[in-house]
């Protein structure tokens, strides 16, 4: 665990974007002329500065399930592309927008508008695809370098305008960064332009086949947004603001699509659940909800279990989510909405029963690993749920949220230094070093004297400190340069005449 999250330390050198540190360390310097050349790790720097800036703004929904669901998605696509090292994220965005981004660096956010807008697996995907594209094909830092005298004035645009969501500014600053993040240029429309929508459909359109989803996914979600925009006047839908969408593009794409041929199209049974939950999670269930036969869909049972729950009463829940696993034990979903509906109602040796076999069946799944570790603390048991948590992410870094978790669990099992460590890790995600080293010193007191955890934490003490000292120095030269370009501006004209 410790050594998968040591590399957290190297790539938050590239995270710090409004820091001008020396070349050698390859900080990145978004003021300097080196914006006319983007490089993959200022553009992961500025992609990675946003998302830190969208979580803190509790846009990022942190619903397991739902994240594992757009995680696996993009998988899928990334898969059958050539992205020659490229690094991708994909996250959901607490948003009911029909919208969809993608940042500099490889970063893609969906938002829950556009999931619970598209008809089916293959639409979400054609839309996932074609952010990919825009990635691969690296128009986000073609459009920064062809704006560079305005580069750090875009940037800077864009990375304030999310401080203001973060610290609860008016929404729209929100929707205003996200179409700068999309790496236009501050001018009257921020679009990509049409070469590079034809580019990134056509691109998309050949992920999507590789991935074995259906092409004419794209088609059906391009018909279905200009349906909605006739039904809405002259409303376009959100997507479209930032993703020009004419009919010689629809054209197109229809007919680059019907050349492609999937035999057997790729839809998970997951989708439908994925709607369900979300559709519930969008409402208040102030009503009754209404009974449901046995021989109904799954997914009509599924809803209605999760509108039992949400409603208050368990116990119908409980009865529903049983026949959704006994009817197929294969879905993670079923098996955490019984577990969590059993835990409502008070239930917690059978609820740990449910969870235990599901962490059994699904070993690796971190939406189980997270939920059991959740409830074991719920139910006074922390340790165990630590110790789920260490093994699944022994091999894999985990997410900010996740690492909070582990410091949670670690306090409630008694072990502080460990607990420490992980907020360390917690605030070095943010970008927070001073916080990490106050965290990191902490578990160095806390931690037995000659153990190889002390050890590791005061290496890691150590690293921290080299960055925040180069940090200083970056600083002092940057006052430095400030105080010279000063100096010179208040000379006058006449004074540095040569004649």
């Amino acid at each position: 665990m410790l050594q998968s999250i040591r590399k957290l330390l190297l790539t938050l050198l590239a995270a710090l974007p409004l820091l001008a540190v020396a070349d050698d360390y390859e900080l990145p310097d978004l003021g300097g002329a080196g914006l006319a050349s983007l490089s993959s790790s200022r553009e992961a720097a500025i992609g990675r500065q946003i998302i830190m800036q969208l979580r803190d703004a509790g846009m990022i929904e942190d619903d397991p399930e739902l994240q594992q669901y757009i995680n696996d998605i993009g998988s899928r696509l990334t898969a059958s592309t050539n992205t020659r090292g490229q690094e991708f994220n994909f996250y959901v965005i607490r948003d009911d927008a029909v919208n969809a981004f993608a940042l500099p660096g490889g970063h893609i956010g969906v938002n829950t508008g556009l999931i619970r807008r598209t008809r089916n697996e293959s639409e979400l995907a054609s839309v996932m695809a074609h952010e990919i594209a825009h990635v691969t094909q690296r128009h986000i830092a073609r459009r920064l370098e062809e704006n560079q005298n305005a580069g750090l004035t875009t940037l800077a645009t864009l990375l304030g305008a999310i401080a203001i969501a973060a610290a609860g500014g008016p929404p729209d600053a929100v929707g205003g960064t996200l179409m700068l993040g999309q790496g236009l240029a501050i001018q009257e429309q921020i679009n990509f332009t049409r070469a590079q929508e034809y580019e990134a459909d056509r691109l998309g359109l050949d992920i999507l086949a590789s991935a074995d989803y259906d092409p004419a996914g794209m088609i059906s979600f391009f018909e279905t947004m200009q349906r909605r925009q006739r039904l809405q006047g002259f409303n376009l839908p959100e997507y479209f603001s930032t993703h020009p969408l004419g009919t010689s593009r629809v054209v197109e794409a229809t007919q680059r699509a019907r050349d492609i041929k999937v035999p057997a199209p790729w839809e998970t049974r997951l989708y439908p659940l994925v709607k369900a939950r979300l559709d519930v999670m969008a409402r208040d269930i102030a009503l009754e909800p209404e009974s449901v036969t046995p021989g109904a869909p799954a997914e009509e049972r599924y809803r209605t279990a999760l509108e039992w729950l949400a409603f208050g009463k368990p116990e119908q829940a409980i009865t529903l989510f049983r026949q959704l696993v006994e009817s197929d034990d294969s879905i993670v979903a079923y098996h955490l909405g019984l577990a969590r509906a059993l835990a409502a109602a008070n239930r917690p040796e059978e609820t740990l029963d449910v969870i235990g076999r599901a962490t059994r069946l699904f070993p690796e799944s971190i939406p189980v690993g997270l939920v059991y570790a959740r409830l074991q603390r719920d139910f006074g048991q922390p340790r165990q749920g630590l110790r789920h948590l260490r093994r699944l992410f022994d091999y894999r870094a985990p997410d900010p949220d996740t690492l909070r978790l582990m410091a949670q669990l670690a306090t409630d099992a008694g072990e502080q230094a460990e607990s420490h460590y992980y907020m360390s890790e917690y605030y070095l995600a943010g970008g927070d070093l001073a916080s990490a080293r106050v965290q990191l010193q902490l578990a160095l007191d806390n931690a037995e004297l000659g153990s190889s955890a002390r050890e590791q934490y005061a290496a890691r003490l150590a690293e921290v400190a080299e960055v925040l000292a180069l940090r200083r120095q970056a600083g002092v030269r940057d006052r430095q340069r400030e105080n010279r370009r000063q100096r010179l501006d208040s000379v006058s004209p006449a004074t540095t005449s040569v004649y």
